[in-house]
Parts: structure tokens; sequence; C-alpha cells
């Protein structure tokens, strides 16, 4: 017998335990973590190796990125998700507190189809499948269809699909870099609130005063 046939037995004989919906939630945040630190583990040995660095942290923040407090609910671009992601990295709180329950990320499947392609461009496709599968494990992540398409940004329509998830999540922020998002601060309807990731930050710190 495989290891991957033993690994499906065993998720077996836990699934069978499993007998009210917060002991799902737990069995589906052991799960995320699971994939997040496998994740963590490839994802710090690039740092080890010298293929991130602190300017590399920066270099991804300036980039354009396609293809008991109050959960902070949000939409992340995929370049404050890869800044966030090195344990050596400034913004590795945010992670932390997504993995947490403290941030609820908002995705739909283009969101997610973008982490993976982009994380595995600049990183490992280990690495980027280990992410994916933590955020889609969390209980606290919202997958949100989205019905109706606004095109608030023409400089790059592919950035259209955090702006649509969010108005349809309702979320709080777009923490995002890209400065194709400035244009939003100008529409009146629907309001989006657009935070650099600094900022966000700061703000997520300045909950726990």
């Amino acid at each position: 017998m495989s290891y991957s046939q033993m690994a499906q037995l065993e998720l077996m004989n836990a699934m069978n335990n499993i007998s009210s919906e917060a002991e799902l939630n737990e069995f589906k945040n052991l799960l995320a973590h699971y994939f997040a630190q496998k994740a963590q583990k490839a994802i710090d040995a690039l740092w080890d190796k010298g293929v991130i660095n602190e300017q590399t942290i920066e270099q991804w923040g300036a980039e354009h990125m396609r293809t008991p407090y109050s959960m902070r609910r949000i939409v992340l671009d995929t370049n404050c998700l890869l800044q966030a992601l090195p344990s050596h990295s400034p913004y590795h709180q945010i992670w932390t507190e997504v993995l947490t329950g403290n941030v609820c990320l908002c995705v739909n499947t283009e969101i997610l189809n973008e982490y993976e392609e982009i994380l595995s461009a600049r990183t490992t496709p280990e690495i980027a499948h280990n992410v994916v599968e933590a955020i889609a494990r969390l209980h606290t992540t919202v997958f949100q269809e989205v019905y109706i398409h606004f095109g608030l940004i023409e400089a790059d329509a592919d950035d259209n699909k955090f702006v649509d998830c969010a108005v349809a999540a309702d979320a709080e922020y777009i923490v995002s870099n890209d400065s194709h998002f400035n244009v939003l601060k100008q529409v009146g309807w629907p309001k989006l609130t657009v935070i650099a990731i600094k900022e966000f930050l700061m703000q997520l710190n300045s909950d726990r005063q």
C-alpha cells in the first residue's frame, strides 16, 4: 500500500468521527495548516538559498502581477500575498492572521487561479499548490460568486476580478500596491477602499491596541 493510499485511509477514519459543524471546521483548519506549513518550509528554503530576500519582498510589492477584535474581511492582491508568505518578510504577520482566522480572505476561482499561476512562476509549483490549498480549506475563507462585472479598471481588465469580488463579498479593503487600483478612489459607487500592504499591516497592529 502506498503512502498516498494510507493517507486516504487515515483521512476517511478521521472524517467518520466528525459529528458537528464545529468539528468539521476544526478538521478543515487542520488540513489548511498542513498545506500552509508545507508551503512555509518550501518558501523559507528559497530564502535560505538566497532566491528570495528583503529586496525581493519590496520588488514584489511594486510589481503589477496578473494571469478578539473584529475579523478583517479583505480581497488580497497577488503581489501582497507573495510579500506576506516568507516568514522573514516584514509583512508575514498578514499571512499569519489569515491562518489564525483574524483576517478573512474573499476569493473566487479566478483569483485562486491567478494566485497559483503567479506563485508558481515566482516561487515553485509546490509552494503555489500548498498555499492555494491552505486558503481553500480555511473555514474563514469566503468563496464569492460574482454576477455583476463593473469594469471599473480599464488600464488592465484582469484587475477587475479583484474589484468585482470585493463588491460582491462586501469586503472592507482591497489590499494592493498596484497603482491601477488608484482609479477606484474616484469612483462614487460602488464604494471601495484600496489600502497598501504597509497601511494594512499598521491597521492590524492598531486593532490590537
